[in-house]
């Protein structure tokens, strides 16, 4: 027998998480060409995933298991479908947050879109890493060979920062030999002081 209760509870829940799956892509925008109903096939499609968020909605815990790394989120089948960026019911795929991000990250090989590039350098400029961050990615980079136009860019960039540090010098030492002592006088050249003849 059907619980009527139960099943409402489930598909308000789902019709929740559909809510919360358009906005966010939408909000990064991409088209969310899915509808409600297309949303609740992808699910039935994934028996064992719909069974398990049946069990954590019976417990009254579905939002706490939906949050964790466990817990399922509405993906792309593969990279070459969220590399397109179309969100349809023959792209997406209901998986584990751990899952989505193995096809969602990049991989090795793979290089950043110019404009995801342009948003790093802006992110980074002026920026220190810390002193442990400095050593964790000497040591990951040690050892690997560099190419050609790396070590052009390596060598462009240090004689580009001996010659600021050389500029910096020699317009420090011009400033001191035209102020020596910024205006100061001496305390053994003190203003001579008129003299008394002793007759």
């Amino acid at each position: 027998m059907v619980n009527i209760a139960f099943e409402t509870r489930v598909n308000a829940f789902l019709h929740q998480r559909y809510a919360a799956s358009k906005s966010y892509q939408e909000g990064r925008g991409r088209i969310f060409d899915i509808s409600f109903e297309e949303y609740c096939a992808i699910w039935k499609s994934s028996r064992y995933q719909l069974a398990r968020l049946r069990e954590r909605i019976l417990m009254r815990d579905a939002w706490e298991f939906m949050a964790s790394e466990d817990g399922y989120v509405l993906t792309w089948k593969n990279k070459d479908a969220f590399k397109a960026g179309i969100i349809n019911a023959q792209t997406m795929e209901i998986k584990t947050r751990k899952k989505s991000r193995r096809v969602c990250h990049m991989q090795p090989g793979e290089t950043h879109r110019p404009e995801s590039i342009e948003k790093i350098r802006k992110a980074r400029t002026g920026t220190t890493q810390s002193p442990s961050v400095r050593q964790a990615i000497g040591k990951a980079l040690k050892g690997q060979p560099k190419s050609a136009e790396h070590k052009a860019k390596m060598k462009a960039a240090a004689l580009a920062r001996h010659a600021r540090r050389r500029e910096q010098s020699l317009s420090s030492m011009a400033t001191e030999n035209t102020f020596p002592l910024n205006g100061k006088v001496p305390v053994n050249q003190s203003k001579p002081s008129s003299q008394i003849s002793v007759q």
